[in-house]
């Protein structure tokens, strides 16, 4: 299946529901997103606050390559760009509070900011990004990183304090 489109009845999308689809083309309701943009292979998604990103709701969607996660979402939750090898952009919102266990496992990620409102990293967050190089995260979140050690982010990463 590389070709989805969702009705606008649909309320409730489960976790793992689009996990190793394969999809190049999805739409999800309006009701769920601001809007969708496809370039070829390139999919990016900018979703609503309101929305949850449930357990590995994208994982091993290889295709996938940039996302916003909407202002209001306090949660990103276990796995859910696990595996997304060519997920490269993820702009997070100063509203997230906690990024679960393997959220970004071996995603194409090459830096990330992180909000200073992330009080929580799940074991393994950004564990196997092999192309992370620098991530940029605030001076409150030094303490964090560190009670969490490697187990959030691969060795070699360049941390950046604001």
């Amino acid at each position: 299946m590389t070709v989805l489109q969702i009705p606008s009845s649909v309320e409730t999308i489960n976790s793992r529901a689009f996990a190793a689809s394969g999809l190049v083309s999805f739409t999800i309701p309006v009701s769920f997103l601001n809007y969708r943009v496809r370039y070829g292979d390139r999919v990016e998604l900018r979703m609503k606050s309101d929305v949850t990103l449930r357990y590995g709701l994208f994982a091993d969607c290889k295709k996938l390559q940039k996302v916003s996660i909407p202002y209001g979402i306090t949660d990103i939750s276990d796995s859910v760009f696990e595996g997304c090898s060519s997920l490269t952009t993820v702009a997070i919102p100063s509203t997230v509070t906690h990024i679960g266990k393997k959220a970004f496992k071996g995603s194409g990620l090459v830096q990330i900011r992180l909000p200073e409102s992330v009080r929580y990293f799940g074991t393994g967050a950004f564990s196997d990004c092999f192309q992370l190089r620098k991530v940029e995260l605030s001076e409150m979140l030094r303490n964090n990183v560190r009670q969490y050690g490697n187990s959030v982010f691969p060795a070699g990463v360049e941390m950046v304090y604001y």
